[in-house]
């Protein structure tokens, strides 16, 4: 028998503030600030059983806070360099347990009582020009505005999110600006490298064409599942993830299609052999090896009109 169980979730308060030099036509320098608030509820519900990774049955309110201080720079030309120093507080329902489309993607699996600070993001981003026709890129927290070169070879190194550069989406991709639920925020098919914070150090390089874009990152991995330290073995221990993006429009409506495939090499555990095995409760953490994950999704995006849109991830 197959029983559904509807949980129900208000987000009570959420705020968000950015302040930045974001009317120049080729900046040099930029300073943004960011404070989300998110404040959620849920009602006790019946549960036949309840474990240490369950969402708890009783009523339940958490809240989260981040605060994102970014500063970016250009260097020389075409190299930019961006720091973002992020405090965070708060938990999940739960710590972040209990829901397969968890419904913040603000809360942490690190979730904690007092303010933490860390340095989320510091990476150097370097503009080859590969022809004379231009584009107009607008400033935002992790872009200077500037003349782009159309054909372009961009590489990218340094500590970063990797949903930075891959699976972005014009309508779901920021939980503090658009759809906070995990599984609409990010392809939830993609074990994406990052600690338990969503950042790691890697490398990326994307190629830019008029009409589609392909992109080719290496990360590292953590040490374990959800931990902040990550492996320095990068020969055991990586993620590699490809994408293909391609651009059209329809009736002068803008719309992408981007496929990605990635695979992870990481020192992590397996469900089928701790299941298998005949301890009791299953222990995952006893199956501990180094391993692979692969996957494949599908982002597509399609403006309707200049204020709707509609967008997947499969």
């Amino acid at each position: 028998m197959f029983r559904v169980r509807i949980i129900i979730c208000f987000c009570a308060l959420f705020l968000s503030a950015r302040i930045g030099r974001a009317d120049e036509t080729n900046q040099s320098w930029s300073f943004h600030a960011q404070n989300t608030d998110i404040v959620q509820y849920h009602p006790s519900f019946h549960a036949d059983y309840t474990g240490p990774n369950s969402l708890h049955p009783i009523n339940e309110v958490r809240e989260t806070v981040s605060v994102d201080v970014l500063f970016g720079a250009k260097l020389w030309r075409g190299a930019e360099a961006h720091i973002d120093g992020l405090t965070w507080q708060g938990f999940g329902f739960a710590n972040a347990h209990g829901a397969e489309g968890f419904p913040n993607g603000e809360s942490f699996r690190v979730g904690t009582k007092e303010p933490n600070f860390t340095i989320s993001r510091v990476f150097l981003r370097q503009v080859i020009a590969l022809g004379d026709e231009t584009e107009k890129v607008e400033a935002d927290q992790l872009n200077l505005a500037a003349d782009r070169p159309v054909r372009r070879l961009t590489l990218t190194a340094g500590k970063v999110s990797a949903k930075d550069i891959f699976d972005n989406n014009a309508y779901a991709n920021d939980p503090r600006t658009q759809f906070m639920n995990w599984s609409l925020m990010a392809d939830p098919a993609w074990d994406y490298p990052a600690d338990a914070l969503g950042y790691t150090t890697g490398a990326a390089i994307e190629l830019n064409e008029p009409n589609w874009a392909a992109r080719y990152g290496f990360f590292q991995m953590p040490r374990v599942a959800n931990g902040v330290a990550e492996d320095p073995a990068y020969l055991r221990a990586w993620g590699m993830v490809t994408e293909l993006e391609h651009r059209h429009k329809i009736h002068d409506h803008a719309g992408k299609i981007r496929v990605l495939a990635y695979l992870n090499r990481a020192h992590m555990g397996s469900y089928q052999q701790a299941v298998d095995n005949f301890e009791r409760p299953a222990n995952i953490v006893a199956t501990r090896a180094y391993r692979y994950k692969y996957g494949f999704g599908l982002n597509l995006e399609q403006e309707l009109t200049s204020d709707l849109g509609l967008f997947a991830r499969l």
